[in-house]
């Protein structure tokens, strides 16, 4: 009877040790999702305010805006690796 007691009480100390890191896991799974929404957020409103500027400055430019759609992205890109 000792020897069941003494058994169900290592596995509760292993269960509460795998909780405690559940929990540890979990707070750093959350603070990654914060950075990456901050990350994803910042790099929207430098390509929005690219593409501001180039529309605003592009209505005193003739010629075809498709140039200015592969710059903006190729810009994003750009940004998002050096970013990395």
């Amino acid at each position: 009877m000792n020897n069941l007691i003494s058994e169900v009480a290592a596995i509760a100390v292993q269960e509460k040790t795998m909780l405690d890191e559940c929990e540890m896991l979990l707070a750093s799974v959350a603070a990654m999702q914060v950075r990456v929404m901050i990350y994803v957020f910042l790099n929207m409103n430098y390509i929005l305010q690219i593409s501001q500027a180039y529309i605003a400055y592009s209505d005193k430019l003739v010629g075809n805006k498709f140039h200015f759609y592969v710059s903006v992205i190729q810009c994003a890109l750009n940004h998002f690796i050096i970013m990395d």
